[in-house]
């Protein structure tokens, strides 16, 4: 969504959208989930996301929702925006580990 560096002109969206998702793993016998990602829950102008993890049992589950609120974007704001995009992949590149279970 934004590639540049700056912008002289509006960034142009679309519409808002909304992606909400849970994943669910069975995790091999034996394995378990090392230090889960804490929650992450942002909110901007610009749109949000909230991702946490859980474990129950050997299953682990990654719930989130990631959404874009707005359908244009002032060239004075694309910074700001830049921003929030690279909060945006950072929630959602961690990594969970899986280890020998203790």
């Amino acid at each position: 969504y934004a590639p540049l560096s700056a912008r002289t002109f509006d960034l142009v969206l679309g519409f808002p959208w909304t992606n909400r998702f849970e994943y669910r793993v069975t995790l091999p016998e034996g394995q378990e989930a090392a230090d889960l990602p804490k929650a992450v829950d942002v909110q901007t102008s610009f749109g949000g996301v909230k991702l946490a993890y859980s474990v129950e049992g050997r299953v682990l589950t990654a719930r989130g929702e990631n959404h874009l609120d707005v359908p244009r974007v002032k060239a004075a704001e694309y910074p700001a925006f830049r921003a929030f995009l690279g909060q945006l992949d950072q929630a959602l590149g961690r990594r969970v580990r899986v280890v020998p279970a203790k």
